[in-house]
């Protein structure tokens, strides 16, 4: 802040993160003593601890754009933790300040910023409000430790390009700790029992069961075929891209379309293996994966890849790999299509971020053409579980658009691939009252 490094802009910093916090009392817990939190509750408090760790590391190395898109999350996040526990809302604003003073101290230790990370050590506020919530000191002292092996492991990826296994296992005995006893505490609407639900109506009886995964237990395969910066740092180096397409001419400029084209390919070939989906099903026990890719990786759907071109090649072939690989190893895949024609959202996750993107721009048509492609390619594949229609829609897209879209490529992929492919619409940043849509389930012989 404002150019300086001693004690005092540290001080500054911190009270300038105080002050966005809002201003809430105590709930109706205050006179409980809370020796545990329920799982839904810690698991939001785990990734406010992340998120907050990557904003403090983006911040102290002058990541702004990082630093502000981690923020966010930090915030979503934080807004859930409060809603899901009963830890009060002003203790999960005191555990996000000590996720931050942790965060800070190893991130200038790292940098070697020593006067800063003396200062953010003596910094002992939020633990003694914590003290004052409520809160057992075995609870304590695990969300400390939360706090801890969180700002650990991001620093380490950051700084050191590695991961801390110790660390891990520390941050995954923290979670444990977190939530062990949740039953003998307080009750919660979700642990009430409830009446076995009755089979949905219409729901055809001649359903075969071994078309469809029953229970999914499957992991996200991102920043591999969609590369997005926070997940793919060594892709984008130092480069002042903040999104696929600004990488992507970038690697143009400087090394022309071929070497561009090595460059991607080669974070194509090693940022996920065969080995991984090997691991994947036979070590972490799996049975399904997620795969989001771009429009780009479908040349037959016969549109330009425009500042995607690099891409397309390589994207396209290793898409044909995954599914092969998963079909050897036993996995089911789930394809997503992550970004499309003219872009479905402003945000980096859609391939490109623009700030002046106007939902018109997303072209629905050629959006149609690519679920068109997707199902015609992989329609006879054996690993193919299922077909998410499209990522992260922007919640300006009016309702009634993305319903009649959502129409219009479920009838695509059901005349294509019949009813033993799941299609998943999305309901990204929506709030509707009603159904977005009426799909039918599929009949089956």
């Amino acid at each position: 802040n404002s150019g300086r490094t001693g004690p005092g802009a540290f001080r500054k910093l911190i009270l300038s993160f105080l002050s966005t916090m809002p201003r809430v009392g105590l709930p109706s817990w205050r006179g409980v003593v809370l020796d545990a939190l329920p799982s839904s509750q810690a698991d939001e408090l785990r990734w406010l601890a992340w998120n907050t760790c990557w904003y403090a590391i983006n911040t102290v190395s002058h990541y702004r754009d990082d630093a502000d898109s981690d923020k966010a999350r930090a915030e979503k996040h934080a807004s859930q933790a409060r809603c899901l526990g009963p830890m009060p809302a002003a203790a999960c604003d005191a555990f996000e300040l000590m996720v931050w003073q942790h965060a800070w101290k190893e991130a200038c230790q790292a940098t070697g910023m020593e006067n800063e990370a003396a200062t953010a050590g003596r910094q002992g506020h939020s633990r003694r409000f914590l003290a004052t919530a409520g809160l057992t000191v075995r609870l304590l002292r695990a969300l400390s430790r939360l706090a801890q092996a969180s700002a650990e492991v991001c620093v380490a990826e950051r700084f050191k390009r590695s991961k801390s296994k110790a660390c891990e296992k520390k941050l995954e005995n923290a979670m444990k700790d977190i939530t062990k006893g949740w039953s003998a505490t307080l009750p919660t609407s979700s642990s009430r029992k409830r009446p076995a639900a009755s089979p949905a109506a219409g729901r055809s009886k001649k359903r075969k069961e071994d078309v469809l995964v029953k229970d999914i237990k499957g992991v996200n395969l991102g920043g591999w075929l969609m590369p997005e910066r926070w997940m793919c740092r060594s892709l984008f180096g130092r480069s002042w891209a903040n999104c696929f397409a600004g990488l992507c001419e970038s690697l143009v400029q400087r090394h022309g379309l071929a070497g561009a084209a090595k460059a991607i390919r080669n974070h194509h070939e090693s940022f996920i293996t065969r080995e991984d989906f090997v691991r994947c099903r036979n070590t972490y026990k799996l049975n399904s994966v997620r795969l989001g890719f771009g429009y780009w990786g479908l040349p037959e759907a016969g549109i330009d890849p425009g500042p995607f071109a690099p891409a397309a090649a390589s994207t396209s072939e290793f898409l044909n790999s995954a599914m092969k690989w998963a079909e050897e190893v036993g996995l089911k895949v789930m394809l997503d299509l992550h970004s499309v024609p003219g872009f479905q959202n402003s945000e980096q996750s859609s391939g490109c971020a623009n700030d002046d993107w106007e939902w018109q721009q997303w072209d629905r048509e050629a959006s149609l053409e690519c679920i068109r492609a997707i199902a015609t390619r992989f329609c006879k594949s054996k690993s193919l579980m299922g077909i998410c229609i499209l990522n992260e829609p922007s919640a300006w897209i009016p309702g009634a658009v993305l319903s009649e879209y959502c129409k219009q490529a479920y009838k695509i992929i059901r005349d294509i691939c019949g009813p033993a492919v799941t299609v998943v619409v999305p309901l990204f940043q929506r709030y509707f009252k009603g159904k977005i849509t009426e799909l039918k389930p599929p009949e089956f012989n």
